[in-house]
């Protein structure tokens, strides 16, 4: 079967590339023919052999406001039209639709591609409960109410944590169109990670790597960590928020927290051998996001923070050991923070410290390898269409 993969972003960037990769991979072991519809970029992208790339023009999909973003991603929504439309008019219909957001319009592409025998929507984020301000807002709830519907439409929707699967069985989907695809991390980047050797220094190091933006509010941390003795805080990537993050710091002359910009692999895994405690942040109203990045850190075998609300992040997170949880929502959440990295400064490394890191490990290696998860899926996804319908994704 041919299968037609939209993605709502350029497909270099790692959350993309992280967990679509597996996917084309597993779909191209099963003999399926894919090819990936993402925005043009300058950015270079790793794509498997023998996938067809198509890409359309993207109007800037990176903003902080809602209705900018929204406006944008309707007019993306458009050129994505416009491609299917040259797609199909080279006689390359039919087949299977497999649609990745968090882009809130593309949830609608369902529509602009008709006929389709298999239609999967991936979902990596309910964006469309956060990013929009007034949730009490008449034409909020009627927009929340066309995407549920158009997401209802789809034949199969891929839930990345019990968080989102439980939201939409709320809302009347029936179990058997929601599959959870969880996200994790591949393999080989899971061995090299665990044979990070920690390094010693004079400094207690605080690390955090990800997305810089609003989801994140890393401003609070560094007002946390500025004053904290014998203490350096090392934040790695890029987002929104970064360039105002970097000139905080060098308007309050802030010495001990660097901001280093993206890093390649090996930087990174030098970053993790040099870390005492590793830095998870989430918003208040952020409480259905799990940021890719938790898997990575429970590989390492440091100790977490999270600071954030209870709720998809936090679920997970209390499976595993050697995590400290600061409430987003706690009056004096501030103080505790202070007050859990200094604790954390002062104590040593433990031998049940390590054994926990290793009980981290097996449950990483058991439950969040992104090509097993990749392959549950599908699997799933094969015997349901197969079983149920008719239509076979073989």
């Amino acid at each position: 079967m041919r299968v037609k993969l939209l993605v709502g972003y350029p497909f270099a960037e790692h959350v993309i590339t992280n967990r679509i990769t597996p996917v084309l991979k597993e779909l191209k072991k099963r003999g399926h023919s894919c090819v990936l519809l993402d925005y043009r970029s300058n950015q270079s992208a790793d794509i498997e052999d023998d996938v067809q790339r198509e890409t359309f023009y993207s109007f800037p999909y990176k903003t902080s406001s809602s209705l900018r973003r929204l406006f944008y991603e309707c007019l993306n929504l458009l050129s994505f039209g416009l491609k299917n439309i040259t797609i199909n008019s080279r006689g390359e219909a039919g087949g299977a639709l497999f649609v990745s957001i968090p882009s809130m319009l593309f949830v609608f592409a369902r529509v602009i591609c008709p006929n389709k025998q298999v239609t999967i929507l991936d979902v990596r984020d309910l964006t469309w409960e956060y990013l929009l301000e007034n949730k009490n807002n008449p034409a909020t709830r009627v927009w929340r109410r066309l995407v549920l519907w158009a997401a209802k439409g789809y034949d199969y929707i891929l839930c990345s944590n019990q968080f989102e699967i439980d939201y939409f069985s709320a809302q009347g989907l029936t179990k058997r169109k929601l599959i959870l695809y969880s996200n994790g991390i591949e393999k080989r980047k899971f061995d090299l990670v665990c044979k990070v050797k920690k390094t010693d220094g004079p400094e207690f190091n605080v690390l955090y790597v990800g997305n810089i933006g609003l989801a994140q509010n890393l401003a609070q941390l560094v007002d946390v960590v500025k004053d904290l003795p014998a203490t350096t805080l090392t934040i790695i990537g890029d987002g929104l928020q970064k360039s105002a993050l970097e000139n905080k710091v060098a308007k309050e002359d802030i010495g001990n927290v660097r901001l280093t910009g993206v890093k390649n692999w090996q930087g990174v895994l030098n970053d993790y051998a040099a870390t005492d405690v590793l830095f998870l942040s989430l918003g208040r109203n952020y409480p259905s996001a799990v940021p890719s990045k938790v898997y990575e850190y429970l590989s390492v075998g440091c100790p977490i923070v999270f600071l954030g609300p209870a709720g998809a992040c936090s679920s997970l997170l209390e499976r595993f050991k050697l995590v400290h949880f600061i409430d987003i929502g706690e009056h004096d959440w501030e103080l505790s923070l202070r007050r859990l990295l200094v604790s954390l400064r002062v104590s040593d490394r433990s031998v049940d410290d390590e054994a926990h890191a290793s009980e981290n490990r097996l449950l990483i290696e058991s439950a969040f390898i992104r090509e097993n998860a990749a392959f549950r899926s599908i699997s799933l996804i094969q015997e349901l269409s197969g079983n149920e319908t008719g239509n076979m994704l073989k």
